[in-house]
C-alpha cells in the first residue's frame, strides 16, 4: 500500500499515510452497526428530500422549472448527505456527535454544496461520454472531497483539489476501495432495503481511508 503524503493536500500530517482496504471495511462494518440509528435518521432525511422534488416534478410537467425540479430530486439527497460524512468522521475519530449537529458548521456545509455543484456537470459529461469508465477511473481522486470540507473547512475548489492530490498519491488502494464501495452499493440496491445499511458503511469506510490517507484532524473536527 502507498505510504506517502504531500504537503499540498494537508498541513497537519505527521508520519506515513496509507489506505488499507480491509481495515476500512472491517471498521465500517463494526461502526455502522454500532451507530446505525444515527445514520438511519440522515438516510431517511435524504429519501424525504428526494421525494419532495419527485412530487413537485409530477406537478410541474413542462418547461425549465420541470427540468430544474428533475435535477433537484437527485441533487437534494446528496446535499443532505453532508450529515453522513460529518457523523462518519466523528465515528472514525471516536467522538461521534449528535445528529442535530450533523449539518454544522454552516461554513463547512456550504463548502460541500459548492464542491458538489462544481463537480456535477463535468462528472455527468465525463460519465456519459465514457459510458461510466471515466467516472470509475476518477473515483479515487474524488473520494475525499466531502471530508476535506467537513474536517478542514476547505472551500469548494480547494476540497476538490486536495482530494485529487490525496487520491492520486494513494491511487491503487483508493481505487480498490472505490470498487468495494460500488460493490456494496450495488449489493444494497439488489437486496432492495440493504442500501439503508450499505450507504453508511461506504461513508464510514471512506472516512477511515481519508483519515489514514491525510493525517490528523483539521481545525473543524
Amino acid at each position: 500500500m502507498t505510504t506517502a503524503w504531500s504537503s499540498a493536500a494537508s498541513d497537519n500530517t505527521s508520519g506515513p499515510t496509507y489506505v488499507a482496504v480491509r481495515e476500512c471495511l472491517r471498521l465500517a462494518w463494526r461502526e455502522t452497526r454500532q451507530h446505525f440509528a444515527s445514520f438511519l435518521v440522515v438516510v431517511v432525511a435524504m429519501v424525504l428530500a428526494s421525494l419532495v422534488f419527485v412530487v413537485l416534478t409530477s406537478l410541474v410537467t413542462t418547461g425549465p422549472l420541470h427540468q430544474l425540479l428533475w435535477i433537484l430530486q437527485f441533487l437534494a439527497p446528496w446535499l443532505v448527505s453532508f450529515a453522513l460524512f460529518h457523523i462518519a468522521l466523528g465515528v472514525v475519530d471516536g467522538v461521534p456527535g449528535p445528529v442535530r449537529q450533523a449539518w454544522a458548521p454552516f461554513r463547512c456545509w456550504l463548502a460541500f454544496i459548492i464542491a458538489c455543484l462544481i463537480l456535477v456537470i463535468p462528472v455527468a459529461i465525463i460519465t456519459a461520454a465514457t459510458f461510466g469508465v471515466g467516472l470509475l477511473l476518477g473515483l479515487p481522486m474524488l473520494l475525499f472531497y466531502p471530508f476535506f470540507a467537513v474536517d478542514r473547512g476547505s472551500r469548494g475548489r480547494s476540497s476538490i483539489r486536495q482530494s485529487w492530490t490525496a487520491g492520486a498519491i494513494h491511487y491503487n488502494d483508493a481505487f480498490r476501495l472505490a470498487l468495494c464501495n460500488v460493490g456494496l452499493l450495488l449489493l444494497g440496491v439488489i437486496t432492495i432495503v440493504g442500501w439503508v445499511f450499505t450507504v453508511p458503511m461506504v461513508v464510514v469506510a471512506t472516512a477511515h481511508a481519508y483519515r489514514t490517507a491525510t493525517g490528523p484532524p483539521g481545525p473543524w473536527s
